[in-house]
């Protein structure tokens, strides 16, 4: 990290600059910024200069910035997805967790009353009943919660999806990427009065 400081006595102001090299990139990379951050937090409380600590706070400012993107950035791996059992009523879907795979399939399976309800295990929805539109519902929530894992789309597939007018049913049609006349031509085949998008695996 490159710091320099331009004061101007007249104007009563400083002009800090901070320029970021590679090896700035680097602590980036191995995850070793707050370490940085810290030590140089420290080293601003005991600086007497006005101009240094004024660059220092400066080099925290860009840093915890650059930390905070490159978190963003991360996914972080989650070991335990837990066991859930999701259940639709009275246009609300809530959902308990169990402490086991043989308590929660017991739970499932004396769940009747309900509009619907799905079961949820190391992220997966591994059964459902009751009403379609009410399942789906408790899907989207489930994801939404963290506890269902999401869909993975290669970037080398096309996708049609195409939702039929009046219907609860969607229809997905995968292409290799470099197969866009087949899907344009499976894209322009459905109703108007459906609604129909194609979509790259790498925008998905």
């Amino acid at each position: 990290m490159e710091i320099s400081s331009t004061a101007n006595s007249q104007a009563g102001t400083t002009f800090i600059e901070v320029v970021a090299n590679e090896g700035d990139q680097e602590l980036a990379a191995n995850g070793a910024l707050d370490d940085e951050i810290k030590k140089l937090s420290e080293t601003a409380n005991k600086t007497e200069s006005f101009e240094s600590k004024a660059a220092i706070d400066a080099t925290i400012q860009f840093l915890v910035e650059k930390n905070n993107t490159n978190k963003e950035k991360e996914i972080p791996a989650k070991k335990e997805w837990g066991i859930f059992m999701y259940f639709y009523n009275e246009g609300k879907c809530d959902y308990m967790k169990s402490s086991s795979l043989k308590e929660g399939q017991a739970l499932y399976r004396q769940r009747q009353e309900d509009a619907a309800t799905i079961f949820v295990a190391n992220g997966e929805m591994t059964r459902t009943k009751g009403d379609q539109v009410a399942i789906e519902c408790c899907q989207g929530k489930a994801l939404m919660d963290g506890n269902l894992r999401a869909k993975v789309y290669p970037d080398e597939n096309i996708y049609v999806v195409n939702h039929e007018n009046n219907s609860i049913y969607n229809d997905v049609t995968k292409f290799n990427k470099d197969k866009m006349d087949e899907a344009q031509k499976e894209f322009a085949k459905y109703s108007d009065d459906d609604s129909t998008i194609m979509v790259r695996g790498k925008d998905a």
